[in-house]
């Protein structure tokens, strides 16, 4: 599955021949790419983009998380994963991020297969689902002051315990959860977090 040096995407994309049907004709390949570019490239750049948002806005974070990463790195080092890995207060920040500024607001749409009750409701077969992902961290009741960008409660607060993936309980959801949860969700969280520490260490 290597692939030669200076090769692109769409490159492995003229090559790969759908069962039953041969190649793949110029929307088909379009639309793939065209999905690669909005969810893998486009929803890491917004959430990095409504993260310094907040770091423009309120500067105490701004400073406190310039402050770690300067401890952990220095100011000229490069930073990497590895690093990351230990800077808890940049990993609160950017859950706060999703939180507050889901990549989705919806998860993909979903469809019953038979007839079901969900939460008092009756579903019926060949319904389409849609799940608003920010109802969920918008909820007073799940979340202390839910309007108010606070890195800290993942620190020491009512985020504490919380996942993006869903699997401790679902208090938010930015890749989606369950079996059709982003593919790519554990290389955004890293590449967030890592352009993110680039940014603030580079720039005021």
């Amino acid at each position: 599955m290597a692939s030669p040096v200076g090769a692109a995407y769409l490159d492995s994309l003229f090559g790969l021949e759908v069962p039953g049907r041969g190649q793949m004709g110029e929307e088909e390949l379009v639309t793939l790419v065209s999905e690669v570019i909005s969810a893998g490239t486009d929803t890491s750049a917004t959430a990095v983009e409504w993260a310094l948002f907040h770091l423009v806005v309120d500067q105490e974070i701004q400073e406190r998380l310039y402050k770690e990463i300067v401890d952990c790195v220095g100011k000229d080092e490069v930073i990497t994963e590895s690093h990351v890995e230990r800077m808890p207060y940049l990993s609160a920040v950017v859950k706060e991020t999703f939180r507050r500024h889901p990549s989705s607001h919806f998860v993909l749409s979903h469809a019953a297969t038979e007839d079901t009750k969900l939460g008092g409701y009756t579903v019926p077969k060949n319904a389409s689902v849609e799940f608003y992902t920010a109802w969920l961290t918008e909820d007073s009741n799940m979340w202390e002051d839910p309007n108010e960008f606070r890195p800290e409660r993942f620190l020491s607060g009512d985020g504490v315990d919380v996942d993006v993936t869903g699997t401790k309980g679902v208090r938010m959801m930015p890749f989606g959860i369950g079996r059709r949860i982003c593919p790519a969700w554990s290389l955004g969280m890293v590449h967030i977090n890592l352009l993110l520490a680039k940014m603030v260490q580079a720039f005021h």
